[in-house]
């Protein structure tokens, strides 16, 4: 319809780039508000802005080693929850170079004075920043007791949670599995790969969802989308932006 009216192609792809833009962040303002007045004006738009992206765009399904997988952000939007790492990182002395917790002889905020070494993968023992210029090997430095972080990249990412509130309003999931079944149900055949629609965005409104109500009581005759989790399979996770 856009190419017919004489809209040239470019134009049509950043016309969709920045419409899909902006129901992104619709969602995202969302999920900082959430609990803040502003939040139910903010669903309402979403689902407007969602309908109008759909209507001129269409949203397709994304279908990736034989699962078709929703992404609309809209669907994600009514996901309330999220993912929060849980990652053990060492903190340490900044003057013994122990485990804080292990440390009972320098308080923190004290001051004491620090032979300058190179420790923990050749930072300063005194500032505990690598390529130091400020201190010289061997010699004596007054340093303020305080709990040192060591490189991040060393934590130990150990599992991933599911919680309806993470720390970061943006830690959502990304994408959904689309139930299969749902489709056959629709279609009268099992789809392997060809080009399916999504409308979430032009159902009525289920509601939000938590972890809790989203994952309770499924069962395989349950065929509403965005409901419906095919099997025990989970879904895909996106730690944030």
């Amino acid at each position: 319809m856009l190419v017919e009216s004489g809209h040239d192609i470019a134009e049509i792809y950043d016309s969709e780039r920045q419409a899909r833009r902006a129901l992104s962040l619709v969602v995202a303002a969302y999920n900082y508000l959430e609990d803040t007045s502003l939040a139910e004006p903010l669903h309402e738009f979403a689902h407007h802005v969602a309908a109008f992206v759909n209507g001129l765009f269409c949203c397709p399904l994304i279908y990736e080693d034989g699962i078709y997988w929703r992404e609309c952000p809209l669907a994600m939007m009514h996901l309330r929850f999220g993912s929060s790492p849980e990652v053990v990182s060492r903190q340490l002395c900044s003057i013994c170079g122990l485990d804080s917790g292990d440390c009972l002889t320098h308080a923190p905020g004290q001051t004491y004075l620090v032979v300058a070494r190179l420790v923990e993968n050749e930072v300063c023992s005194c500032c505990w920043r690598s390529n130091c210029a400020d201190h010289v090997i061997g010699q004596q430095y007054p340093v303020r007791a305080y709990v040192v972080r060591p490189d991040f990249r060393s934590a130990n990412f150990s599992r991933i949670a599911v919680v309806n509130r993470p720390r970061d309003p943006l830690a959502r999931w990304s994408r959904i599995e689309f139930p299969t079944l749902f489709l056959e149900n629709r279609l009268g055949y099992r789809p392997t790969g060809e080009p399916q629609e999504c409308f979430y965005c032009i159902e009525p409104c289920k509601g939000m969802f938590t972890a809790e109500a989203y994952f309770a009581g499924r069962d395989a005759t349950s065929f509403n989308p965005g409901d419906y989790i095919e099997g025990s399979r989970l879904l895909a996770v996106k730690l944030g932006h």
